[in-house]
């Protein structure tokens, strides 16, 4: 029977940026769907499982699906013996390719700049702010996506392993056989 940590699913279901960045919380929710069909090849993994797990409504769930299946990530199956799984190795999958299958908003809207003022116009910060960090946040969203471009599945299951194995801390053990759904 296969286990999860419930902690370490939830991590990717509520990663908080703060008030200052923004990531659309699709892509945590794909990143846990993905580790899930991954961690757990012989078990069926629908989307109602994955909506319990990240507290997060099974439709949209089901929408994060079809976005990942447009990408070749993975395959649906419907039915009463239904559920999805991973088309490529995890070792072929980064966090690039769920990025790019389920952020479609755009990339500088995960800076979040305040509106301008009345005044703005008479303050030659104000006025020049977009322009002077535009480059700045172009280089930082770079910067993230060349990190997750070397990050696949395969390494984060590796790092799912060692939270499970040596964590101190106590483990929160999801039995997927309990929520056959």
């Amino acid at each position: 029977m296969s286990t999860l940590t419930i902690d370490f699913f939830y991590f990717f279901a509520i990663i908080n940026y703060g008030d200052d960045m923004r990531v659309n919380k699709n892509f945590s929710i794909a990143v846990n769907s993905i580790l899930m069909m991954a961690y757990s090849k012989d078990e069926r993994i629908t989307s109602a499982l994955v909506s319990i797990s990240t507290g997060t409504n099974a439709v949209i769930v089901r929408n994060i699906f079809l976005d990942l299946k447009k990408n070749g990530l993975i395959d649906t199956s419907t039915g009463k013996y239904g559920g999805v799984h991973l088309l490529k190795d995890p070792s072929e999958i980064t966090l690039l390719d769920i990025y790019n299958s389920v952020e479609n908003e755009d990339e500088r809207d995960i800076f979040k700049f305040y509106d301008l003022g009345y005044y703005s116009d008479k303050n030659p910060v104000a006025v020049n702010i977009y322009s002077l960090m535009n480059p700045h946040m172009d280089d930082a969203i770079n910067a993230m996506k060349n990190e997750f471009a070397k990050v696949t599945i395969a390494s984060l299951l590796n790092e799912l392993e060692d939270l499970i194995n040596n964590t101190t801390e106590p483990k929160h053990i999801y039995d997927f056989q309990r929520f056959k759904l």
